[in-house]
């Protein structure tokens, strides 16, 4: 498997610099910040479009804990000014806490702030997880990966967190569940020009990682 590299950039810098075709598509997104306030250091956060029977990837990717009292903010694409998504949050003892039909709009400040209100007095410490990896085979710079199941409308949850760029070579990495059955996702990516990268992968839990490329056969 090819080695991961993350490159994260300064999200001030990142903003400062934006091609203005990126600027475009940052148009059709809106901004999440999620805060937690359990009391507990949370390890993944799963997000889903509401219209999906799936969840989606860990927005915190595979090296991140959210500590109690953190923030994180990250970019999702969905089809009107205003669409719901549900949340599975994931604590260090594998409790687990929801909010099912979050809604989410263009033109507000979207803030989710999770307490122990949310707990839902279940233990998923039996949860399945694959580490999806994807890496940049293109000669551009990758700006946006949105990540969602296939069965829903919306683009959903951009994977590189609005301030990580991959170069050519390089990669990002997420945990997704997974079970026996094969569910399948989207991958939209654009690059620094803003040209737009699609295809599909099939996840289930025969390995507990697998990696996809991003290639110029994907361009469309």
């Amino acid at each position: 498997m090819k080695r991961i590299v993350v490159t994260v950039l300064l999200a001030m810098l990142v903003l400062a610099s934006l091609p203005a075709q990126i600027e475009d598509v940052l148009a059709q997104t809106s901004s999440i910040e999620f805060v937690n306030n359990t009391g507990y250091d949370i390890f993944h956060v799963f997000f889903s479009p509401g219209d999906s029977d799936y969840w989606g990837p860990d927005v915190l990717d595979a090296t991140t804990v959210l500590g109690n009292g953190e923030a994180v903010s990250f970019l999702v694409h969905h089809p009107q000014g205003c669409n719901t998504f549900d949340i599975m949050a994931v604590d260090e003892d594998y409790d687990a806490y929801y909010r099912w039909d979050v809604e989410v709009c263009d033109d507000r400040d979207n803030r989710i702030t999770l307490t122990l209100k949310d707990y839902a007095e279940e233990n998923v410490s039996n949860i399945e997880l694959i580490e999806a990896a994807f890496v940049n085979d293109t000669p551009y710079d990758m700006w946006l990966v949105f990540l969602s199941p296939s069965d829903s409308s919306y683009f959903g949850v951009d994977v590189l967190g609005g301030s990580t760029v991959i170069g050519q070579g390089d990669g990002t990495a997420m945990y997704i569940p997974v079970g026996s059955e094969e569910v399948l996702y989207d991958v939209i990516s654009f690059d620094e020009d803003g040209d737009r990268y699609v295809f599909q992968i099939g996840i289930d839990n025969s390995e507990p990682a697998m990696t996809w490329p991003i290639e110029m056969t994907d361009l469309q």
